[in-house]
């Protein structure tokens, strides 16, 4: 590129930089980047990509979207190219920003009929899924929540998830955002017989519905008709190395009326003070003031609702 071409394009960027608009400099410097993608060793899109995820500030993170978007309507079909590139390099930063960019890629309602756009989003993702353990994916948590972006019958078929992917499903249910949050409980969860069932318990722990004056343990029955794996299998969590897992596991049983859950979800209470209060009501409904008295081995201290005046 030619002296000249350089200081216009400089120029460009100091006009981007006086913009008032947000808006307006986002689109200004990812077009910007769009025409320095022929400077010699720039590394081009993919590059400015790398970049921004590598430094990932909520400005960087902006114009790597609005470029993402700017490049598809420039070359249609770019983005799953790019995609491609970015899930099967080695650097975990790469494949990091291509988890962003798809998950980007799929927004909406979930349980949507599937489109083009989205199968074509999630193919470069599904082969990035089918190359790791399920030890892996837990490591990148929560993007491979976005499995569910699939119909069950789908999912099933591709027999990508063996019962080893259950710890990472579990966890996600503790997630604090709500879209990956939904994406976890349609992995783990089937409608509920009963309601108030685990996904509105669940909220109850986390505050985000009030806790009923009286609330009763759900009967087996009513979880294992909720519960997608087999409660067995959840309870297995309990043991698991990662706290995400094991709270995530004691949460669940915890709130289903399951005292095996409380040691779990006592620790992880202690990694999210915040949420003591709710947790103290939950848990005081279904097991009684004493409910921290219950022990490793699940079994109470002293009979619940035998009142002492600590709560």
């Amino acid at each position: 590129m030619a002296n000249g071409e350089l200081r216009a394009a400089y120029g460009k960027l100091r006009i981007a930089r006086r913009a008032t608009s947000w808006l307006g400099t986002t689109i200004a410097a990812a077009m910007l980047v769009i025409a320095l993608t022929h400077l010699p060793g720039s590394g081009g899109v993919l590059g400015e990509l790398r970049w921004s995820f590598g430094w990932p500030t909520p400005g960087n993170l902006n114009r790597a979207h609005v470029l993402f978007e700017l490049v598809e309507q420039r070359s249609p079909g770019s983005q799953i190219r790019i995609l491609d590139t970015l899930l099967n390099a080695e650097a975990r930063t790469a494949q990091e920003a291509g988890l962003s960019l798809t998950a980007a890629a799929l927004r909406g309602p979930l349980r949507s009929p599937p489109t083009a756009t989205r199968e074509q989003a999630l193919a470069p993702f599904l082969r990035w899924l089918a190359r790791l353990t399920p030890g892996e994916r837990l490591q990148f948590q929560p993007y491979p929540l976005l499995i569910a972006e699939l119909p069950r019958a789908q999912r099933e078929a591709l027999s990508l998830l063996t019962p080893a992917d259950l710890g990472w499903m579990v966890a996600g249910t503790a997630e604090r955002r709500s879209d990956w949050r939904e994406r976890a409980e349609m992995l783990v969860f089937r409608p509920a017989p009963a309601e108030p069932g685990i996904r509105q318990r669940l909220e109850m722990l986390d505050a985000a519905r009030p806790v009923p004056g009286h609330l009763a343990p759900l009967a087996p029955s009513d979880v294992a008709a909720e519960l997608v794996p087999p409660g067995e299998e959840l309870a297995a969590l309990l043991a698991d190395a990662d706290s995400r897992v094991s709270g995530a596991a004691g949460r669940i049983l915890a709130v289903s009326g399951d005292p095996r859950g409380v040691p779990a979800l006592s620790r992880w209470l202690q990694q999210n003070p915040q949420m003591t209060a709710g947790t103290n009501k939950l848990m005081t409904a279904l097991f009684g003031p004493d409910w921290r008295d219950l022990g490793e081995s699940g079994s109470p201290a002293r009979e619940p609702g035998a009142r002492d005046g600590r709560y």
